[in-house]
């Protein structure tokens, strides 16, 4: 469980930095500029952190695989919030649908990793 885990929070890893690079490469500007680079930043961070966890537990982290799934959602409702071009538009549904379905997956494997208690060790 482990090595699949830790790939699938590096993939999430992935599109949040695809998140961030795509604000620069689409040359975004106001909301929608800011909202690429924090969602992007934020899921880079909670999937880099669960890969850590599934490497060190052997367990993926469900807090933050299920926060990241959260933003992945986000950012496939926010060209519409900010009604964003087209071009945006299919980068950001199509990155936030990948992120929402990888840190989702791996929010449940946690969880049923860890029981439904959901106990984990504090502070790791």
């Amino acid at each position: 469980m482990s090595d699949s885990a830790q790939w699938v929070s590096i993939v999430s890893a992935l599109f949040g930095a695809w998140l961030v690079a795509s604000a620069f490469v689409f040359d975004l500007v106001g909301a929608t500029y800011w909202n690429g680079i924090v969602v992007g930043a934020a899921v880079v961070l909670l999937a880099g952190y669960s890969a850590y966890r599934s490497r060190v537990t052997g367990t993926g982290n469900a807090w933050s695989s299920g926060l990241a799934a959260l933003l992945g959602l986000w950012a496939m409702a926010a060209p519409v919030v900010y009604e964003a071009a087209t071009t945006t538009t299919w980068s950001s549904v199509a990155s936030g649908a990948a992120i929402a379905v990888l840190s989702g997956y791996e929010a449940y494997e946690a969880r049923t990793a860890t029981g439904a208690s959901g106990a984990e060790s504090p502070g790791v």
